[in-house]
């Protein structure tokens, strides 16, 4: 059996925010960047074009 309660709203109504943020605050960790040292990046390098060859 279903009740129906007279003059109570099942809607709510709620006004925007004061104040709208472009963006939302990140709680995620900075993220570094890793560096590779040049000789493995020279590595790196070769192989390919010795796979090109």
């Amino acid at each position: 059996m279903r009740v129906v309660k007279i003059g109570v709203a099942w809607w709510t109504e709620a006004a925007p925010p004061q104040v709208i943020f472009p963006e939302k605050p990140s709680s995620c960790p900075i993220l570094e960047t890793i560096l590779e040292e040049e000789r493995e990046i020279e590595e790196d390098d070769q192989e390919h074009e010795d796979e090109s060859v």
